[in-house]
């Protein structure tokens, strides 16, 4: 289990302020998160996954998270240097399971509720 503790400006302006692990990968690949709750936090704070070009802060980039109002949103920034944007989806309860998967070009965003610890049915 990982816990990450972070702060920060956010992630829609033209660099990404904000705390996170990184790891690089190639090829087909994954990142999956547990989203359990958030303590201390803006109403504005946001905690999911990310799949980034580069290690830069204006990085082209999609991140799938839970902000503190319970609200699941997509985060994209489509070119390098350019001011991101977000997507709201519904509300989500957590703890809840988060996860991107790319192949190439494609990523794709999916959640799954909590079901004992362990991921439900992918959506």
């Amino acid at each position: 289990m990982l816990t990450v503790t972070g702060s920060g400006t956010g992630f829609n302006s033209t660099a990404d302020g904000a705390h996170f692990v990184a790891r690089q990968v190639d090829g087909v690949s994954s990142v999956i998160a547990r989203v359990t709750g958030f303590a201390g936090t803006t109403t504005n704070a946001f905690a999911g996954v990310m799949i980034r070009e580069r290690n830069y802060r204006g990085s082209r980039r999609v991140a799938l998270g839970v902000r503190t109002n319970g609200t699941l949103e997509t985060l994209l920034r489509t070119a390098n240097d350019a001011v991101g944007t977000g997507v709201a989806g519904g509300p989500i309860s957590l703890p809840a399971w988060l996860r991107l998967d790319r192949s190439g070009d494609t990523i794709t965003a999916y959640q799954a509720p909590d079901a004992g610890g362990t991921p439900g049915a992918w959506s």
